[in-house]
């Protein structure tokens, strides 16, 4: 596999205990003009979410439906993306994904839910892009690590967020939306018998009543990986729709 720094962030968890939204977005230091609720799953209480960035001038209470047709993110390629983001629905993988990529591909895995940001020295680049949709010195921070890092975020689908997920792209993050069958998401969610089915439930609304936004912010990179009969996509077959190029010929790890 070509060396070099890659960045996994995975939104939605398969921890114990699973924070369903990363409190990082937005950070409790965005500048706050109008709000909207929005829930924050360890604590059972609501905190408020801009509505609006005076900076930018943009109304993020408008539906960003009405910008996304023929807008999918310009995301590098991931074969030689140095940034890897992963967001998705509960139980669809993704963490599981992460861990994977550190035993196997040699990932740093750093969790924004259990204080990554912060420990992996990115805190000011992180709140850069969270204020102004600037990726770029997350990337440059990050690639001076000299290591593979898998990071992991979880956050909620405001406009606010997906913002922040076309900055990624725009800067040269490769982002990728893992997707499950909400009915059997919510099967192995129960099964686990770990978490509030409340906040999964919450979760697979949120997701659900942004999904064709979604679907267009990530275009191919939009991945089933859980099916309605329970079936799942494996680690090493994610990877592969993710890095063909490394998954054959010289480069194959």
């Amino acid at each position: 596999m070509e060396e070099g720094l890659k960045i996994l962030v995975s939104a939605v968890q398969s921890h114990p205990s699973p924070p369903f939204f990363s409190a990082t977005c937005p950070s409790e230091n965005f500048p706050q003009t109008d709000f909207v609720p929005r829930f924050v799953p360890n604590s059972g209480t609501f905190q408020h979410t801009p509505a609006h960035s005076s900076a930018l001038g943009m109304t993020f209470g408008a539906s960003i439906e009405a910008n996304t047709v023929g807008c999918t993110v310009a995301a590098a390629n991931s074969t030689t993306a140095r940034v890897l983001v992963v967001s998705g629905l509960s139980n669809a993988g993704k963490s599981k994904y992460c861990d994977w990529l550190q035993r196997e591909k040699g990932f740093e895995h750093v969790d924004t839910d259990r204080g990554g940001i912060d420990r992996f020295g990115l805190r000011s680049a992180w709140d850069k892009l969270e204020r102004q949709y600037s990726a770029t010195s997350l990337i440059e921070q990050a690639t001076q690590r000299g290591r593979r890092i898998a990071i992991d975020w979880s956050y909620p689908p405001n406009d606010h967020c997906l913002e922040m997920i076309r900055a990624l792209g725009n800067a040269g993050a490769s982002t990728w939306f893992l997707y499950a069958d909400p009915a059997a998401a919510r099967r192995s969610f129960i099964a686990r018998e770990q978490g509030l089915l409340a906040d999964f439930d919450r979760q697979a609304a949120q997701i659900a009543q942004r999904l064709e936004s979604i679907r267009v912010i990530y275009g191919s990179r939009f991945v089933k990986t859980l099916g309605r009969d329970g079936s799942r996509m494996s680690p090493s077959k994610i990877f592969e729709r993710m890095y063909p190029d490394l998954t054959k010929g010289p480069h194959a790890r």
